[in-house]
């Protein structure tokens, strides 16, 4: 909403000289006013000397929101160069005030007034593009008051503003460029990047001639790739006659332009998988959604692989948490120099069933590579992997050099290594801690279950079964 003080004070160089009034004008300018024949302008814009004369000065400034209305988060701003008239209500006519803006004139006479000040995009004051109304009470002998007006489109203000918003993101975020999609087929807004700016992404969202009325639109951030790792939803306030240009947001704060930075990305991800083990897309209120890979990844928007959720983790040093529910089918590139399903490089993920109490769910890949490479600081919760093999070393999750994989309450099964660990490789330096894990199933010909190459490994409450060490064993090859 477009906030529009008013100050109205003793200007040090106007100053009237206070009267004596006789007692029987007094009297008569009294009555004049409490009995309504005071409706005309010389009510108060007299300039009979008689009266105490006082200056409202006008003040605007830019749009500011309470957190009672966060959607309103686009909004246009008042260009500086638009015309007003101030008005009051004596009885049921309306007066104008003298005066040019910023500055219009009054006459002390005890009451309280309605007010109203118009704004005008022409200087004939033909077209009317805002107004705002309140209350203000005058006492004798007032020295200052504040008065807020609250301005509006009039309801016969129908007619189109434009759009002006600047969109920009930090290098880290690996925004490239930003996508913009609305509610409404007639709103073409275009997000168009500023090429002379090279330290960061910076554009503008641009439309003219765009109906006054409000708008749901969608603003998505895209990484060269064409990955969406960034999703924000905004309300589009458009105004006649005006730009709305500037950002408001849910502290009452406002800006002409909008930064992303890493901190604004998605942290959290959701994936869905096949109608098994935890269901909570059907369960809960989200209901049966359709899972894609073109998806935002978010509650409502989940994705089908858990390997699209990684891709959409870019920020390093970020932590971010991926839910999976149900079975998860991970498609890998058997042509590839060393298949796998899920790369994870230098990034801090915790990979979780989003309803354990429902069953683990399954990350299932298809034979043709392994399922993991943990090449960062990976926590995995309550999660059936199975499946992995076409591979040397770490059917089911290859710990990178130097990296932390801690698994908890999960299952390594039915994977296959054709040289070591069949469930889990852990090379030099690496480090893998388990808790209340199971490893069965799995095949190598060494280390079937886990075969700890250097690195360390702490067991915890463990369970060992079913796996086949095609060599034999050693204390290194469980």
């Amino acid at each position: 909403m477009s906030l529009i003080k008013l100050w109205h004070k003793k200007n040090g160089s106007h100053q009237t000289k206070k009267y004596l009034l006789p007692l029987f004008t007094a009297l008569c300018a009294a009555a004049l006013f409490f009995t309504g024949c005071a409706n005309s302008a010389d009510s108060i814009d007299s300039s009979d000397g008689k009266k105490e004369k006082f200056t409202i000065t006008v003040k605007t400034q830019n749009i500011i929101s309470n957190k009672e209305d966060e959607g309103r988060s686009i909004f246009p701003v008042l260009s500086g160069s638009e015309y007003y008239t101030l008005s009051y209500k004596s009885g049921e006519t309306w007066q104008i005030l003298n005066g040019t803006y910023p500055d219009y004139q009054m006459f002390i006479i005890s009451g309280t007034y309605t007010l109203k000040l118009d704004a005008y995009s022409d200087s004939k004051k033909e077209n009317h593009i805002l107004t705002g109304q309140t209350k203000l009470t005058v006492t004798s002998g007032m020295e200052n008051a504040k008065v807020l007006f609250i301005m509006q489109p009039p309801e016969t203000a129908a007619g189109t503003g434009s759009v002006s918003l600047v969109l920009s993101a930090d290098t880290d975020t690996q925004i490239a460029a930003f996508e913009i999609t609305t509610d409404s087929e007639d709103l073409a807004l275009v997000w168009t990047k500023d090429d002379t700016e090279t330290t960061y992404t910076k554009g503008t969202i641009t439309a003219a001639s765009v109906p006054s009325g409000t708008y749901h639109l969608t603003i998505s951030g895209k990484t060269t790739a064409g990955e969406t790792v960034y999703v924000r939803s905004e309300t589009l306030t458009v105004w006649k006659d005006l730009t709305s240009s500037v950002w408001i947001f849910a502290d009452g704060s406002s800006s002409n332009e909008l930064k992303i930075t890493a901190s604004d990305l998605y942290s959290t991800f959701y994936v869905k998988g096949s109608s098994d083990s935890c269901n909570f897309y059907k369960d809960d209120v989200f209901g049966d959604v359709t899972a894609s890979d073109t998806n935002s990844g978010n509650i409502t928007s989940p994705l089908q692989t858990v390997s699209a959720a990684v891709n959409k983790c870019v920020v390093s040093g970020k932590p971010y948490t991926i839910y999976v529910d149900g079975t998860v089918k991970e498609a890998i590139d058997s042509t590839s120099l060393d298949p796998t399903a899920i790369n994870i490089f230098e990034k801090i993920i915790t990979i979780k069933s989003i309803k354990p109490e429902g069953g683990k769910s399954v990350i299932q890949a298809d034979g043709n590579g392994r399922i993991m490479y943990a090449g960062g600081t990976v926590v995995l919760e309550d999660l059936v992997l199975k499946g992995g093999g076409n591979t040397n070393l770490g059917g089911g999750i290859y710990v990178g050099h130097a990296k932390v994989l801690t698994m908890k309450n999960c299952t390594i099964t039915d994977c296959i290594a054709t040289s070591s660990g069949g469930g889990l490789y852990v090379p030099s330096g690496s480090t893998a801690n388990l808790t209340d894990c199971t490893i069965n199933g799995n095949t190598a010909s060494n280390g079937a279950g886990i075969h700890v190459a250097g690195g360390s490994v702490t067991i915890t409450d463990c369970t060992f079964s079913g796996n086949e060490a095609q060599n034999g064993g050693a204390s290194s090859k469980i």
